[in-house]
């Protein structure tokens, strides 16, 4: 009984595998396909609805002093793996300016097998950031869920992984639980639902200007991820600097006006009982 219930468990692992990789491609070629009537303009000039597009509902962004960008992906999602080293380095490069937000997407409808795997890959994101371990292990989380041979679609199988890469197996399951990681996985089902994206990659610039692989390549007939990369930096270079320019830089200190600025206080001479006169201090 428990060999044919492993089996039947693994089964309905792998068909969530399957179903989570397909929905990703079925998004990536509606985009793509949507996208090929734009035309063929060359990514040196990137326009509203080639190379990005401006969200029907521009959202807050974080209210720091620098620009906000939040890449929405997911550990299954291949052209986030392609992506995800570029955009670390461009990050960093512009690491005075630009703060980077990751946001593990989830979709699927409530309680299916996709929902709770696409859930399941997410609580890992955000528990293994909370430990602060996330970046050291991204690349090889990336990896793993992609290769059919390890399928890492349930928490249990996920919490087996990170064990066996060197993470405390009560650490993990405290923040895993915690409320913490709970309201991250919450704001990031928020976050999707206002910005009304369907499928990974997808960057968001300010709260309002959207681009990823598919947009900045124009709608290109097959995707390649070695221009397709390199052109999608070159339309974040470009949205953030007309946001920058949008953002007037004001002086670090702002002198007073002529008619508000208030005359210096006049020191009086105090006299004390000795007849020596001293200023007040």
């Amino acid at each position: 009984m428990r060999d044919r219930s492993l089996t039947a468990n693994l089964s309905s692992q792998a068909t969530a595998a399957r179903r989570v990789r397909s929905g990703i491609c079925a998004r990536q070629l509606a985009l793509l396909t949507a996208l090929a009537v734009v035309g063929a303009a060359h990514a040196s000039d990137p326009t509203n609805g080639t190379g990005f597009m401006t969200l029907a509902h521009p959202q807050a962004a974080g209210g720091s002093s620098k620009i906000e960008v939040v890449e929405l992906f997911s550990y299954h999602c291949v052209p986030c793996n392609a992506l995800d080293p570029l955009l670390g380095a461009w990050a960093a490069r512009h690491r005075s300016e630009v703060t980077l937000i990751r946001l593990h997407a989830v979709w699927g409808e409530r309680g299916s097998a996709t929902e709770r795997s696409m859930r399941a890959l997410q609580r890992t994101f955000y528990t293994l950031s909370a430990l602060g371990k996330e970046e050291r292990l991204r690349k090889k989380l990336f990896d793993a869920v992609q290769d059919p041979r390890t399928p890492l679609f349930s928490d249990a199988a996920l919490r087996a992984y990170v064990v066996k890469q060197g993470i405390d197996g009560t650490a993990y399951d405290a923040m895993a639980n915690s409320f913490a990681v709970q309201s991250k996985m919450q704001r990031a089902l928020l976050l999707m639902g206002k910005y009304q994206l369907s499928g990974v990659p997808n960057l968001v610039v300010d709260g309002r200007f959207v681009t990823s692989p598919a947009l900045a390549s124009r709608g290109a007939p097959r995707a390649d991820a070695n221009k397709d990369n390199p052109a999608t930096l070159h339309v974040l270079e470009d949205l953030l600097a007309r946001v920058k320019a949008e953002r007037p830089a004001l002086p670090a200190t702002v002198p007073a006006h002529p008619s508000t600025a208030r005359p210096k206080p006049r020191v009086l001479p105090r006299r004390h009982p000795t007849g020596h006169v001293r200023a007040h201090r």
